[in-house]
């Protein structure tokens, strides 16, 4: 077996298609079905059912699609990182998160990072919540802060809590609180951050939860802009805790629902398929002790 036949059938898997498959390879349809011929009998099994000039994926099939993606990735990784060790050049690590999340870990992990791995070229790029999980799924992302998650297409690691926080001016009658309940809230003017970030979710089921009805008047992705109005005392802002309010003259009060904290897991997520190289797992190892350190559970 090599890695030749192995990208064939993945790419007629793929396409459920020998002439599709045959063009994204160059490759003429015959050399393609002997190819996928001799792999099947090196296998000794049928990978594909074939009904006339259609074509799915036999039970067999199916089950080493996903081994042999896997392995082709790996591979794929593997000459790249010869091609730039052999070329001299730098690698690329693109790390995503939301903005306020990349502000406060980045510049701490990228500091102790560098000091071993100074010829990676690492990229940030916002991006939160669902989008982050997608992109993270679609290959756009080799590693994300976000939620944590361990499903058939991601894994995490570093895991910390991100609790939702209400800031208030400290003149606010809810300042002096340890503690606010969600229905504390009810009658507020709330600032909040849109429902792409996690901590919104989190508030919306809380409220939806209780069977009230927030006043949203204001929704932005700008936390700074969230604060200053709290500040100026236009609301209560509603925000993830990792943001840092550190001289401002507010107060912040943590939300609780049901009894409980209002937060979230996050940590270090990236693609299951992926063995992660050196460099890249070098990152996750730096980026998880210093969440687990700096923000424990």
């Amino acid at each position: 077996m090599d890695l030749r036949s192995l990208r064939h059938f993945v790419a007629i898997a793929e396409t459920l298609s020998f002439s599709r498959a045959a063009q994204a390879l160059k490759r003429s349809q015959p050399g393609l079905s002997r190819s996928i011929r001799e792999l099947e009998a090196e296998l000794g099994l049928e990978l594909f059912e074939r009904v006339g000039r259609r074509i799915s994926l036999r039970p067999e099939g199916e089950l080493l699609l996903e081994r042999a993606q896997r392995l082709l990735a790996d591979a794929d990784g593997l000459a790249e990182e010869a091609r730039r060790l052999a070329g001299g050049t730098s690698f690329v690590l693109r790390v995503g998160g939301a903005s306020n999340t990349l502000a406060r870990v980045m510049p701490e992990v990228l500091r102790r990072y560098r000091r071993k791995w100074s010829n990676v070229d690492v990229q940030l790029r916002t991006s939160g919540g669902a989008d982050l999980l997608t992109a993270l799924e679609r290959g756009d992302l080799d590693v994300g802060i976000g939620r944590t998650t361990d499903s058939d297409l991601l894994r995490s690691t570093g895991a910390f809590l991100i609790h939702v926080v209400a800031v208030v001016h400290r003149g606010h009658r809810l300042a002096a609180r340890r503690v606010m309940a969600v229905a504390d809230l009810e009658a507020e003017r709330l600032l909040v951050p849109p429902p792409t970030f996690s901590s919104r979710l989190l508030v919306d089921a809380a409220f939806a939860g209780e069977g009230l009805h927030p006043r949203y008047t204001l929704e932005t992705e700008n936390l700074h802009a969230l604060v200053a109005l709290a500040e100026a005392e236009q609301g209560v802002a509603l925000v993830p805790s990792i943001f840092s309010t550190e001289g401002r003259p507010v107060a912040v009060v943590p939300l609780r629902h049901a009894g409980r904290a209002l937060s979230s897991s996050t940590g270090l997520v990236w693609a299951r398929r992926r063995t992660p190289p050196p460099h890249m797992a070098a990152f996750i190892g730096v980026a998880a002790d210093y969440v687990r350190s700096a923000f424990p559970r």
